[in-house]
């Protein structure tokens, strides 16, 4: 079973779900390409604040359960979860910034729906929304410090897969596994969402 992205209609990106060995009935497969359609069109205020504090209410049971994981000494899962919750963290800008988007310019929500949707962006939104207040309130040290964040992101999401997932590393020439991951490893993404 595979998927194709297809035009977007109305804020709303299309796609056309294909079943090669028609392993599914009709119905399932419309169920399917509703599943993967994706909105990239306008949201009301009501609608960017219910996003917001469904995005807030995710951080806080992510971290919950990063922390229960943690007490159980299970620090690979904790810490691809606490990572996650810095993405979701980053969300919460992502959204912010939406309110200020007129409801014509399909373009800047469009943009606004892939930053929402990548992870190096978001890694980038929340780390500038966890900085110090002094940090926030000088702009050039701001975007000094958003730029160092871009380019450490796809690191931080090589990290949240390295929580979760067995890999073969090239340049040691052996498998990481999550069981490498250590509580030492786990620290500083707890105290960056406190």
């Amino acid at each position: 079973m595979c998927h194709h992205k297809s035009q977007s209609y109305n804020g709303v990106i299309k796609v056309k779900f294909r079943d090669p060995f028609n392993l599914l009935d009709e119905q399932s497969r419309k169920e399917a390409e509703e599943l993967l359609e994706r909105h990239g069109g306008h949201l009301s205020c009501g609608q960017i604040a219910e996003g917001i504090a469904a995005c807030l209410d995710n951080v806080q049971q992510l971290r919950e359960d990063a922390q229960l994981l943690a007490g159980a000494g299970r620090w690979p899962r904790s810490m691809s979860l606490l990572i996650a919750a810095m993405e979701e963290i980053g969300k919460v800008s992502v959204l912010c910034s939406m309110a200020q988007i007129p409801s014509s310019n399909q373009r800047l929500w469009a943009d606004c729906w892939k930053h929402f949707r990548s992870h190096d962006e978001k890694s980038t939104w929340a780390f500038c929304q966890t900085f110090i207040d002094d940090a926030r309130s000088n702009p050039p040290a701001l975007m000094q410090g958003a730029m160092a964040q871009r380019g450490f992101a796809p690191l931080c999401e090589r990290l949240r897969q390295f929580g979760l997932y067995v890999d073969y590393h090239g340049p040691q020439k052996r498998w990481l596994s999550p069981s490498e991951v250590t509580e030492s490893d786990v620290q500083p993404w707890l105290s960056r969402i406190d």
